[in-house]
């Protein structure tokens, strides 16, 4: 495996959502143009595009036990795979759990031990 990249809110990541999830690219609009890891009206865009994949995940979004951080868990029914993705708010834990749902983490090359 290789060591996921840490992504924090702001353009970098919205840009990442913006062409691996949302596919704005591939239809042709100018990149980027929405606060995905920030406005939570542009995430909730986001985690309607992790419920249209084939393999029907469910998720969850929660206020973490960890002090300012949010929880999204991503449960795949079909292969019994259930990730849980922390952020430092809603927003960003939501686009976190996409790159993890579109298996589209930028990665460091590291590998990782587990």
């Amino acid at each position: 495996k290789r060591r996921r990249r840490q992504m924090n809110p702001g353009p970098e990541l919205d840009m990442l959502i913006a062409e691996k999830v949302m596919k704005f690219s591939e239809i042709g609009m100018a990149l980027p143009i929405r606060q995905f890891s920030i406005n939570i009206e542009d995430a909730w865009d986001v985690l309607e595009k992790i419920h249209e994949l084939p393999e029907k995940p469910v998720c969850a979004v929660q206020k973490g036990l960890i002090p300012n951080h949010w929880l999204v868990v991503v449960y795949w029914p079909l292969i019994a795979r259930f990730p849980a993705i922390h952020g430092k708010t809603a927003p960003h834990a939501i686009c976190l759990a996409a790159l993890e749902a579109f298996g589209a983490w930028p990665t460091d090359g590291a590998t990782q031990d587990d």
